[in-house]
Parts: C-alpha cells; structure tokens; sequence
C-alpha cells in the first residue's frame, strides 16, 4: 500500500488542504508585509479546510482587520455568529477583536457592520465565507 501510494499523486484537493495550513502562517507575518486579497484568499481556504467554518470566519475577520479593512472584519465576526449560532463574548480573542474594530470604526460603526454579517442566513454566510476574496 505505501508503494502504491507514492506512485500514484493525491487527488488536487487533497493536495491542496495539506498544504495550503502551511500557507497561514504568512497571514500574520511581521508589519510591513504586504497584506493583500491575494494572500487571503489561500489562507481562508486553509482554514475552512482544516477548522469549523465559525473559526474560519473569525480567521477571515483577523486577516481583514490586517488588511486595514475594519468594516468588512466586523462583518466576517456576524458570519461567526451565524454560523455558530451564538456569540462567545467570552471569547478572550474575540473580545480582543471586537475592542480593536470599536477602536477603528466607534461603537455604532463596528455594530453595524457586525449586524450586517450576522443578518445573513447560515446558507449566505457559508457563501460569502466560500468567496473571501470578494
């Protein structure tokens, strides 16, 4: 069986969630870095892949805050919640998270954007967590 399976390649997919986890690290590399769409994209597969897609809505929302795009993070947090089906304000990353998008965008501004997110069915959230780079 082992010989056989170094001869025969895995599938693409297969391929590409073992290593696209390798891919993440990059997302949280030193300031400086260029933080682009471009780099989101395989790093929220990755995520979506190898953890719940709660998770990887919160990864989503990380990454666009490093993207200096506060508003559609706290977005991609209502997507957590939807896909979850409850907040964890518990959460010491989350809370965080949510400090620093009041710091950028007030209170109003983070809350409405997080609504949102969080108006979204699970079917839309799913979605919009499928196509990060839109």
């Amino acid at each position: 069986m082992e010989v056989l399976a170094r001869q025969v390649p895995p599938p693409a997919e297969t391929t590409q969630n073992l290593l696209l986890p390798a891919r993440m690290a990059p997302a949280f590399s030193p300031p400086g870095t260029p933080r682009t769409p471009a780099n989101r994209c395989p790093a929220v597969r990755a995520a979506r892949a190898n953890v719940d897609a709660p998770s990887a809505a919160r990864f989503l929302a990380r990454l666009l805050l490093l993207e200096d795009d506060p508003a559609a993070a706290a977005t991609a947090l209502g997507l957590s919640q939807v896909l979850r089906g409850v907040f964890d304000h518990g959460d010491t990353e989350l809370r965080s998270l949510i400090q620093a998008l009041v710091e950028r965008l007030g209170s109003a501004g983070s809350d409405t954007a997080y609504r949102r997110g969080a108006a979204m069915t699970p079917h839309e959230a799913g979605d919009r967590l499928a196509k990060p780079c839109v």
